[in-house]
């Protein structure tokens, strides 16, 4: 019997991920929960270029969700 592309398993896992941002060191942290069998994800992205954790497109993506959630400090929706 063959397999339909419909019935393969997909090649993607979801991933429930906290993210913030922190002013004191003006990066965005994401985190992803610990479990028995895995200590989970603490990372750090910023906009700084130079910097080994400078990925100005995905900051800027993370600030866009923060901001639509009212969680990126002194800035509106839309700026």
């Amino acid at each position: 019997m063959q397999t339909t592309k419909a019935e393969k398993e997909p090649k993607y896992v979801r991933v429930t991920m906290d993210v913030w941002y922190n002013e004191t060191d003006d990066h965005i942290h994401m985190t992803t929960p610990s479990t028995k069998n895995d200590k989970g994800i603490h990372t750090t992205v910023n906009n700084h270029e130079g910097s080994v954790r400078c990925h100005k497109n995905l900051y800027d993506k993370l600030k866009g969700i923060l901001v639509k959630a009212g969680k990126y400090p002194n800035v509106q929706d839309g700026e």
